[in-house]
């Protein structure tokens, strides 16, 4: 990915009004998915380190987006830490933040990007 940002295949995705996240990241999660589901050991185990590498980029994904409603509800540093320490700690609220990461692709839910108004 980092070698199609400097190519700026990137930026032609974008031009050609394809979503880069959704063209690149979305199939790898689907073929490391089915690879785990497929008999044989070496497969799955290819899979699986597929999926625990997809699953860091979409925790820390979602850690920015917790991040960004700390900082724009101005939370007590106390507090946050408290809250990221939870989530480090409890593993349901951890396979929540990988979801909130991987629900990103869609729904936005910074809204970082303006919509143009017409």
């Amino acid at each position: 990915i980092g070698t199609m940002k400097i190519n700026e295949e990137i930026d032609a995705l974008t031009v050609m009004g394809m979503d880069p996240v959704k063209f690149i990241i979305l199939p790898r999660v689907i073929a490391s998915t089915l690879m785990v589901l497929l008999p044989g050991t070496m497969v799955s185990i290819i899979g699986l380190n597929g999926l625990i590498v997809l699953m860091t980029i979409y925790f820390f994904s979602g850690i920015a987006i917790i991040s960004f409603y700390f900082e724009k509800k101005k939370f007590p540093s106390l507090v946050k830490f408290f809250l990221y320490s939870l989530i480090v700690l409890q593993q349901l609220l951890l396979v929540f933040v990988i979801g909130l990461g991987f629900f990103d692709m869609w729904f936005n839910f910074r809204r970082l990007k303006k919509t143009p108004q017409p």
